[in-house]
């Protein structure tokens, strides 16, 4: 297949801590200590409320729960990637692989460029979803792109890397 995976006992050690935030519903973490105890070989590249996110090279993310919700965010976000329709699943992050508390995606480095034409481009990977019955609450806040949830890839398309807190409407 060519695409990144975990190893069996990267998988083992991920499916061990999934199980301790199932049973212990575990609302907040510290990530030092998150990062201690799944003892993963990756750098490291960000950490929300909910989950942690590392850089595994060769153009591919893994995001691991931290906490119960972020089991949850995993979850939203494959469901949500191979539900929508092709013209939508184009501004999502590739979601290559998946398990019980991790997901792996494609990464993009390019950040949103800070001008107009940008702008209008996320309103309208906003406005695309809300028309097909799905809002993504982290794209644009307080009237402006969430540019910490959106990168540029090679086609200069906007793509949503972080869209956990979606939700069904209508």
């Amino acid at each position: 297949m060519g695409e990144k995976c975990i190893t069996t006992t990267e998988r083992n050690v991920i499916k061990k801590w999934a199980n301790k935030l199932k049973k212990e519903e575990i609302l907040s973490y510290p990530k030092k200590k998150a990062l201690e105890k799944l003892k993963l070989p990756y750098k490291c590249i960000g950490a929300g409320k909910h989950r942690i996110v590392f850089d595994m090279g060769k153009g591919y993310i893994l995001k691991v729960a931290r906490v119960t919700k972020g089991m949850k965010c995993n979850s939203r976000e494959v469901r949500l990637y191979h539900r929508v329709p092709s013209s939508l699943r184009k501004h999502l992050g590739k979601i290559v692989d998946h398990g019980d508390g991790w997901l792996i995606m494609r990464k993009i480095d390019k950040h949103l460029p800070k001008t107009r034409d940008y702008k209008k481009k996320v309103s309208k990977v906003y406005r695309k979803f809300k028309r097909y019955g799905v809002k993504i609450s982290d794209i644009i806040q307080s009237g402006k792109p969430n540019k910490a949830n959106i990168r540029v890839n090679k086609k200069r398309r906007v793509v949503l890397i972080d869209y956990a807190n979606n939700r069904k409407h209508h």
